[in-house]
């Protein structure tokens, strides 16, 4: 659905970086509590909490969640659903 726009990555409440379709980018991130979301205009995902360490890698996939037949719910998730229009998860 959104292939050519980017989705913006927010880490703790702050813009840390944007990402389009198929790629990849690494954030530097204290140790400690954190959350994450992926943000495309005035939708997103549900905050995702974490917690690093020390030397610690850890990986991340966001998506849109109109794929296949939800194609047809874009006004249900732009309007109603707009913290669920994204999916984000920790791999």
């Amino acid at each position: 659905m959104d292939k050519v726009r980017a989705y913006r990555i927010e880490l703790d409440g702050q813009a840390v970086g944007r990402i389009n379709a198929g790629q990849t980018v690494e954030i530097r991130v204290a140790t400690g509590e954190h959350s994450i979301v992926a943000k495309i205009d005035w939708c997103g995902s549900p905050p995702l909490n974490f917690d690093i360490r020390e030397g610690e890698t850890l990986q991340f996939e966001c998506g849109s969640n109109l794929q296949g037949l939800r194609i047809f719910l874009a006004l249900v998730y732009v309007f109603f659903l707009r913290h669920q229009y994204l999916t984000l998860t920790r791999i």
